[in-house]
């Protein structure tokens, strides 16, 4: 009853119910565990009669029990104890366990009790009609077997109550029609109506079907991964349509969420910022991945689509990025990311003023590439030499943006030790291209020796290789012998009475 009021609470326009429903009661201590599979008549002699068991790899079945009914009696005629494992799907998360019999009767009706641990009837089907047993109704799977069904085939659930004969046998393995468990731990069916999935109380296993093909793939298959069961509900969040990328949108809000894999392959996903959301394995996003709240990914995020690192509160051991990066959703945000971050797209900042600005701590290894993005407010005009700090990182630098798209009066600066920067020039880039003018480093590149030409005086001359580390201090500039330095690329700040001015030179 509750499931049947569920749906007619949330689904809008369906008119017709099959019996396609899982209750609640097929979940038992974490696992669901069901009757997938039976045979029990062929022509000739009957052969290989048996009932196979679903659950989740790695569950254990000891304890459990199936018990065979005689309709006629509505008496036990037979009883197998179950243990241990169930043989795993290849790469999924279902497992199965069959059971061979001497006999399954086919007196019509028959029945098949799932028992649990605790003496609970788990489950009650029967074939070639209803049979009442310990005071519980039986459900009919709806189809049967006789003395002219092929050997080697059986009766299968595919994973949802939807039986069906004649399939090829497959005791012990994934059944053929199997649609439960396509590559997640869990599965729900979506009504292509309401994206925000945290607003609802789904039951476990609830079926909701398309009726009105909403997504383009009629009624079918949307895999969710679900989290934590609270007070008899469970709270969702979104997974993944493979087929229609565009249909999905969620939010964690107000819960703490652990799911075990998180592929977002288009859509929108938002941790809001009393969200929380753990991920016990690895996280791909090629949708839309926004987060304002706490995120946990022990292992690897992998971006190709859009992420917004929006909070302090972030964790990844690996942050490899091939898609878009935004530091802050639409406002200016400090983010924080436990881990090392890898770029080699874009990455984006926006500056507003000194305290209106995105900025990124990195407690981890930094390995840039790729393009940096930034934005100044156009009425945000500070005094020459002014510096910005759009990232600092706890570990080692490697490698440098590949482009930068920055306003002309600012300039990029990674001199300053586990600080990437930005350096105000001037207002309107008179005394910039004053220095520019009257500045030069020859030759560039070069092997051994570089020459700093200027008209004003040179006060302090500083090199700074990739890493942020000073290699080279002096005031020295008709000669500076950089033979020594491996080859790569060095900045050289130059402290003149006009101001400052970082170029960039290449040690070959």
């Amino acid at each position: 009853m509750k499931t049947i009021l569920h749906y007619l609470k949330y689904l809008l326009s369906i008119a017709i119910f099959q019996s396609m429903l899982f209750s609640n009661s097929q979940v038992y201590n974490g696992s669901r565990v069901f009757i997938s599979e039976f045979h029990y008549d062929n022509v000739g002699s009957d052969v290989n009669e048996f009932v196979e068991i679903c659950s989740l790899s790695g569950y254990s079945l000891d304890g459990w029990q199936i018990e065979l009914v005689n309709g006629s009696s509505s008496t036990v005629y037979d009883t197998r104890e179950l243990t241990g494992l169930g043989t795993s799907f290849p790469n999924r998360v279902g497992a199965t366990k069959a059971e061979i019999f001497t006999s399954l009767q086919n007196g019509a009706p028959d029945g098949i009790v799932l028992r649990a641990p605790d003496g609970s009837i788990h489950e009650f089907i029967s074939y070639e009609g209803t049979i009442v047993f310990e005071g519980v109704a039986s459900t009919n799977v709806g189809v049967a077997e006789n003395s002219a069904t092929p050997v080697g085939t059986s009766i299968q659930n595919n994973g949802f109550g939807d039986w069906t004969s004649g399939n090829t046998e497959t005791s012990g393995l994934e059944n053929s029609n199997n649609l439960w468990l396509p590559t997640q731990a869990y599965q729900l069916f979506w009504n292509g109506t309401d994206n925000n999935w945290n607003s609802r109380n789904w039951n476990l296993w609830d079926r909701i079907t398309d009726p009105n093909n909403a997504l383009g793939q009629g009624p079918g298959i949307y895999d969710f991964s679900i989290v934590n069961i609270n007070s008899g509900n469970v709270v969702i969040d979104y997974y993944l349509d493979n087929n229609n990328p565009n249909a999905i949108t969620g939010y964690v809000d107000n819960v703490e969420t652990t799911i075990q894999t998180l592929y977002l392959n288009g859509g929108t996903l938002t941790v809001t910022d009393t969200g929380r959301l753990d991920v016990s394995n690895n996280v791909e996003n090629d949708g839309t991945l926004i987060i304002n709240g706490t995120f946990n990914v022990p292992n690897v995020l992998t971006n190709t689509g859009t992420l917004v690192l929006g909070s302090d509160l972030i964790s990844a051991s690996n942050l490899t990025n091939s898609g878009i990066v935004n530091i802050g959703d639409n406002t200016f945000t400090q983010a924080t990311v436990t881990g090392n971050i890898s770029t080699n797209t874009s990455i984006n900042f926006e500056i507003e003023d000194n305290v209106s600005k995105d900025f990124l701590i990195v407690n981890g290894d930094l390995e840039l590439g790729g393009t940096l993005n930034l934005t100044v407010d156009a009425n945000y005009n500070p005094p020459t030499g002014t510096t910005i700090t759009l990232m600092t990182y706890s570990g080692n630098l490697t490698g440098t943006f590949a482009t930068t798209n920055i306003p002309m009066d600012w300039t990029l600066d990674l001199s300053t030790p586990n600080e990437i920067n930005v350096v105000k020039n001037s207002t309107l880039s008179i005394e910039s291209d004053f220095l520019n003018n009257t500045l030069s480093i020859y030759p560039n590149p070069t092997t051994d020796n570089i020459t700093i030409s200027s008209s004003t005086s040179i006060n302090s001359i500083s090199v700074f290789n990739l890493l942020g580390q000073q290699v080279i201090n002096t005031s020295q500039t008709e000669k500076i012998d950089i033979s020594h330095l491996e080859s790569g690329i060095y900045l050289v700040k130059l402290k003149t009475e006009s101001g400052e001015q970082t170029k960039r030179i290449i040690k070959e």
